[in-house]
C-alpha cells in the first residue's frame, strides 16, 4: 500500500539537512535539464523517474558528508597524518546510463595518489575497474573500496553500505608525479544481477560442495555471491577451464573482468563510463 508523505514535514527535513551548505547550481541545472529532456546533447537519453530520485538522494548524501568536508579524507579515515588543507578539490560529475559519478577531491603525498568519489546508481550495482591511466601510463590500484565492490547492496545481502565516500589509491613506487597537475583517465563498469543473488558459503572445509553450489546457482540463472564481506561476485568452475588453479579454493575469481561476470555470473552491464579529470600535484 502506498502511503502519502507529509509534504510539509518532508520539506522541513530537507531544508534542515541542506542548510548552511554551498550550493552547486551547475550540478542541479544538469540534473534538472536532463530530467526534462532539455539538455543540449548529440544523443538524447531517457532518464527514469527512479534515476532522478537516486540523484536527489546523492545530493542528500553530499549534504551529509559536508559536515566532515572531504570525501578523500573519509575514504582515508584510517590515516591520521592527513589534514584538510592537504586535500585538493576536483568536483567533476559524470552522468551515464542509469548512473552518476562525482569525483570530489584528491590527496598526493609524493608517493601515492588518492581520490575521493561519490557513486550513485539506479539499482544496486557491482563496480569493476577496467583500467586506470595517469598521464597516459597504466597503473593498478593499490587500495580502494570500489574495485570489485558493491556500490549499494541487493536485497538478498540485506546490508547497508558502510560509507557514501568511495575512493582509490595508486602507489607510484619510484615514479614521482610532476606538478602542477596530472591527468587521470579511469574506465569503470557497473553491473547488476540479471535475476537475483545467491549467497554462497565459501568458508566450509567442503570446497567441492561450494563449487557445486556456485555452478548450480549459475545454472538456475542466479548470480553467486560470497556470503561473507565484501560479498564479492563469484564465477563458476567452467569459466576457468584449463586455467583452474585449485579446486580446493572456491573463492578464485577474475579481477575487474566485466565480460567474465556477464558471461559466467549472470550479470548485466548497467553503465559503462570513462572518467577523465585532472588532479593537483604539489611536490
Amino acid at each position: 500500500m502506498r502511503e502519502e508523505l507529509n509534504r510539509e514535514a518532508f520539506h522541513d527535513a530537507i531544508d534542515e539537512t541542506l542548510s548552511g551548505l554551498h550550493e552547486n547550481p551547475f550540478l542541479a541545472q544538469r540534473v534538472i535539464a536532463q530530467a526534462n529532456g532539455k539538455e543540449d546533447t548529440v544523443v538524447k537519453k531517457r532518464i527514469s523517474i527512479g534515476f532522478v530520485l537516486v540523484v536527489l538522494l546523492m545530493l542528500l548524501a553530499v549534504a551529509a558528508l559536508a559536515a566532515t568536508g572531504s570525501y578523500v579524507l573519509q575514504y582515508l579515515r584510517h590515516r591520521d597524518d592527513i589534514h584538510e588543507e592537504d586535500v585538493h578539490p576536483i568536483d567533476q560529475t559524470f552522468t551515464g546510463d542509469n548512473a552518476l559519478i562525482r569525483v570530489v577531491d584528491s590527496y598526493y603525498d609524493g608517493e601515492s595518489l588518492s581520490v575521493g568519489m561519490e557513486i550513485c546508481s539506479e539499482k544496486p550495482a557491482y563496480l569493476t575497474v577496467e583500467s586506470i591511466h595517469v598521464n597516459g601510463n597504466e597503473f593498478e590500484l593499490s587500495e580502494s573500496n570500489i574495485e570489485d565492490m558493491w556500490v549499494s547492496y541487493p536485497p538478498e545481502i540485506n546490508r547497508k553500505a558502510s560509507t557514501d565516500a568511495h575512493g582509490f589509491t595508486i602507489c607510484f613506487d619510484s615514479i614521482e608525479l610532476q606538478g602542477p597537475s596530472s591527468h587521470v583517465e579511469m574506465h569503470l563498469s557497473l553491473l547488476v544481477p540479471t535475476q537475483k543473488v545467491c549467497l554462497i558459503e565459501t568458508e566450509s572445509d567442503n570446497h567441492m560442495k561450494s563449487w557445486r553450489n556456485i555452478d548450480e546457482a549459475i545454472q538456475r540463472g542466479e548470480t553467486p555471491v560470497e556470503a561473507e564481506e565484501p560479498f564479492q561476485v563469484l564465477v563458476g568452475s567452467e569459466w576457468f577451464g584449463d586455467d583452474m588453479v585449485d579446486f580446493n579454493n572456491p573463492v578464485q575469481r577474475p579481477v575487474n573482468a566485466t565480460d567474465a561476470y556477464v558471461d559466467a555470473s549472470n550479470m548485466t552491464l548497467l553503465s559503462e563510463q570513462v572518467l577523465s579529470f585532472d588532479v593537483m600535484i604539489y611536490n
